[in-house]
């Protein structure tokens, strides 16, 4: 699969926005990547196990944050205003 990376043409308008020496060291780099990948993919399946629910932890946590920091933002300001007189 990394050879099939390496191989595909760029398109001739490639060649106004970048250098053509960068685009193969960019084709180089995919094909690097997709070999590592390619050699990651068994661990990863073993660890989607734990990793899923981890992630729903971290969510969950910066959801809690996110609401702690409004409602302390929403009582400060509420603090801030002056206080109107009732009956006028």
């Amino acid at each position: 699969m990394g050879q099939a990376v390496a191989q595909w043409p760029m398109p001739a308008w490639t060649s106004v926005w970048a250098d053509a020496a960068w685009i193969q060291a960019a084709q180089g780099g995919l094909t690097w990547a997709v070999k590592a990948l390619h050699g990651a993919l068994p661990i990863l399946g073993s660890a989607v196990g734990w990793i899923v629910p981890f992630i729903w932890v971290l969510w969950g946590l910066g959801v809690v944050l996110v609401l702690l920091l409004s409602s302390g933002a929403h009582l400060l300001l509420g603090r801030l205003q002056p206080a109107h007189p009732r009956g006028v």
